[in-house]
């Protein structure tokens, strides 16, 4: 596939996700990263299109080999770990809050989010 063709895709994927039609973004960017695996834009799309699907390990996965954006992914790692939290996966909610923490640069979530983590990690060691 061809770059012009990648930038189809995912200039496609975006508009889809915008109308939360988010199956068929999913299509668009997975076929957009078979032929450029590492493309940062695709990786970003498809890590914010996994997590409104629910797929959160897949939306990490994906996250975690963005070496470089120009998007905030503070939104994107407090809303993992709110959603681990609420599945009770407290160790992977700890992980995403920690990496939410890296990504406010202004640190202005950063009392909240520390004490978050802190909490988490009681339960996370209550619960074993």
């Amino acid at each position: 596939m061809t770059n012009p063709e990648i930038k189809k895709l995912l200039r496609k994927g975006k508009i889809l996700f915008a109308n939360e039609k988010y199956k068929d973004a999913l299509s668009c960017f997975s076929k957009a990263l078979i032929s450029d695996p590492n493309n940062q834009d695709v990786l970003i799309h498809l890590g914010y299109t996994n997590s409104a699907l629910g797929n959160l390990d897949e939306a990490v996965e994906c996250i975690e080999k963005v070496k470089e954006t120009k998007e905030d992914l503070f939104d994107f790692w407090n809303d993992i770990g709110r959603s681990y939290q609420l599945l009770k996966e407290y160790k992977k909610a700890i992980y995403a809050f920690k990496n939410a923490l890296e990504n406010d640069p202004a640190e202005i979530q950063k009392e909240l989010i520390e004490a978050i983590i802190e909490h988490l990690s009681l339960k996370a060691n209550y619960n074993q």
